[in-house]
């Protein structure tokens, strides 16, 4: 009968080369990973942006109805309730760069800025119901304007998603039914009129 167990000292090897792979994966590699990513978003949002990000939320946003001269303002954009955070995927910069009238009053660079304009998608009321129980629901963006010295929500406005949902929908057996379905094309056109109105106020 042949004995297929490995020797002890191969195994010895074997678990030692292991271990320096974790400890390099973990004390090198991972934090070189973490300073690229750092530095890809320092060249897509600035240094003041990511800094300012990296150890706040909009959650911590307080709410206090008022008025508020916008000299300059950034934006911040979340859904549903994930965190708001800047990302280099993110397609803010580009989008409200490039609207008419407002890009006068864009930055990206949070430092420069004395409002912050939290874009949050939210759900709406169902519209539809699909053969699983799960409900249809538009999204709604809540455009909140905060006065970024005191971290306030001074004032909030809504506009609601544009499309229709769809005829049906396909899960797979290891989705939970009768979960929401959102839906909708978020409403940049009326976001852009929203906030050129309260710049001229």
């Amino acid at each position: 009968m042949s004995n297929n167990r490995m020797p002890p000292g191969c195994a010895a090897i074997i678990l030692g080369i292991i271990g320096i792979w974790a400890l390099y994966d973990h004390f090198v590699s991972t934090p070189r990973e973490k300073e690229k990513e750092k530095k890809e978003l320092i060249e897509k949002w600035t240094k003041p942006t990511v800094d300012f990000f990296a150890n706040f939320d909009c959650s911590d946003f307080t709410t206090n109805n008022g008025t508020h001269k916008i000299d300059k303002f950034f934006v911040i954009e979340s859904h549903l309730d994930h965190p708001c955070e800047v990302s280099k995927y993110s397609k803010t910069d580009y989008v409200f760069s490039k609207a008419d009238y407002i890009n006068q009053f864009y930055t990206k660079d949070i430092s420069k800025a004395n409002t912050i304009i939290w874009i949050q998608s939210v759900g709406g009321g169902s519209e539809a119901s699909y053969t699983d129980g799960s409900p249809a629901k538009r999204l709604i963006a809540e455009i909140n304007f905060v006065d970024k010295e005191t971290k306030t929500i001074y004032k909030k406005e809504k506009a609601e998603f544009s499309g229709n949902p769809r005829s049906q929908i396909t899960r797979s057996s290891r989705d939970k039914k009768g979960t929401n379905v959102y839906f909708g094309e978020k409403p940049y056109d009326e976001i852009f009129d929203i906030i050129e109105n309260e710049l001229n106020e």
